[in-house]
């Protein structure tokens, strides 16, 4: 009797000091990505890239209003085109539909490799912010911030705002 009382006195005393050292434990997370992303420097490089696209964008849009043009002709003036100026049209109207389709995806597969690279050459400042702001608030534990993994988390414990602030600071 007086040894299961003693085990479960060390069970409770156990339970209270890993709820005390939990209790210290400080816990942050950080979105990487979007950290990097708002600094001044990725602003400034996403607007050149926006520019340096821009022509190809556009001409992606002129040719989607194309597209939508000739659809609507070819509905309105159905009754008086003949057949092979139909198929004509649809032949013009699926090539077009390829030719933006096509576009689009090189495009965005063009953007996306330099969001890539803009976020690799990102890094060593987002590194070097991040470790400087767990040593300067003593952060035990740092978490990338997934909402796929992670279900909550408190909005006082997400640094991205603090290491993009960090980030534009850092002179190199």
């Amino acid at each position: 009797m007086i040894s299961r009382l003693l085990k479960l006195l060390c069970v409770v005393l156990a339970l209270n000091v890993a709820m005390a050292a939990t209790a210290q434990l400080r816990v942050a997370v950080v979105n990487s990505s979007e950290a990097a992303m708002a600094t001044e420097e990725a602003k400034a490089t996403l607007a050149q890239i926006e520019e340096e696209f821009a022509p190809e964008s556009d001409r992606l849009k002129q040719l989607q209003q194309d597209l939508i043009g000739l659809r609507d002709k070819l509905i309105n003036d159905s009754a008086v085109t003949s057949e092979e100026e139909r198929r004509q049209m649809q032949k013009q109207m699926e090539d077009m539909q390829f030719d933006l389709e096509v576009g689009a995806q090189k495009l965005q597969r063009e953007l996306t490799e330099r969001r890539d690279e803009l976020l690799n050459a990102l890094n060593p400042k987002f590194q070097k912010a991040l470790r400087d702001l767990v040593e300067l608030e003593n952060f035990d534990i740092v978490y990338q911030l997934n909402p796929s993994v992670l279900l909550y988390v408190n909005p006082r414990h997400n640094i991205t705002r603090k290491v993009t602030e960090a980030m534009n600071n850092i002179t190199e």
